[in-house]
């Protein structure tokens, strides 16, 4: 269960560094999911959860979802003009 959850975070780094082609932003992807997946294994041990198939598989799924949106986001900063602010490039990302 921990080798799947490794796989697919790894699997995500490989897929973020070569769809961006910038290997900042992919480092600061890969920090947010990671962050992700702890905060949600940190939820399964307070609550008492095992992490058996079911909730490795959620966590897999997770990894994938959270890669996305992510992706989405930083390459429409990526992508707003370079002369706007960081404020401003922020906001545009997320119109």
């Amino acid at each position: 269960t921990k080798l799947a959850i490794g796989i697919a975070i790894a699997c995500a780094a490989i897929a973020v560094s070569v769809f961006t082609g910038d290997v900042w932003l992919a480092s600061l992807l890969m920090t947010n999911i990671l962050c992700i997946v702890g905060c949600v294994l940190g939820s399964f041990y307070l609550v008492g959860w095992k992490l058996g198939a079911i909730e490795a598989l959620s966590v897999t799924v997770l990894v994938g979802l959270s890669c996305d949106f992510a992706l989405h986001v930083a390459e429409a900063y990526h992508q707003s003009p370079v002369l706007l602010s960081r404020r401003a490039r922020g906001k545009c990302a997320f119109e």
